[in-house]
């Protein structure tokens, strides 16, 4: 019940983002931020979710308010839960260090957790020059590139059930060990 009141709230926050009160998204992000500490796997899912839909959909300068409070939410959860959304934590610090910027996503998150951020940054950058690099190589020998393309935003199911690396291994045939 809590994990569908939750999705229910995010489709709400982003079909309605322009019109929700400061005061409104302050709570629900405090109120999702306790759900992060839930037991159950799928309440916890779909405050991930949520918030990936609030990081996303939300302006910076709406958001940044709420900066300290996401980033120190998102990785004081229960250690068990912690590793099975490890993949969900990554994808949201991405998104926090696109919106804020390397140097004020590392100053939010608390400091037991910054070599996870470094380590998030230190990665992305990576990806980013082997893209360049093979947009290099590949410039003359493909002239259609998607991503030249402008960039639109996710579709509300993309954000929140759009398929995570981590799930697809997890629900793959098992061995049995004998």
């Amino acid at each position: 019940m809590v994990s569908a009141t939750i999705i229910s709230i995010s489709r709400l926050v982003f079909e309605f983002r322009g019109d929700i009160p400061s005061k409104v998204v302050e709570q629900l992000i405090e109120s999702v931020l306790v759900c992060l500490k839930s037991k159950t796997k799928e309440v916890i899912k779909s405050a991930l979710g949520f918030l990936k839909v609030v990081i996303s959909v939300m302006s910076r300068e709406d958001l940044a308010p709420y900066a300290r409070d996401l980033a120190s939410g998102i990785v004081t959860w229960n250690e068990d839960n912690r590793r099975r959304f490890r993949y969900n934590v990554k994808v949201l610090f991405e998104r926090l260090i696109r919106k804020f910027g390397y140097q004020t996503a590392l100053k939010c998150v608390p400091e037991d957790h910054k070599k996870l951020v470094h380590n998030i940054h230190k990665t992305t950058q990576r990806l980013k020059r082997q893209k360049i690099i093979s947009r290099a190589k590949n410039m003359g020998a493909d002239t259609d590139d998607q991503d030249t393309l402008a960039p639109h935003m996710e579709s509300y199911e993309a954000l929140m059930f759009g398929s995570d690396d981590e799930d697809d291994n997890e629900a793959g045939p098992k061995k049995n060990v004998k």
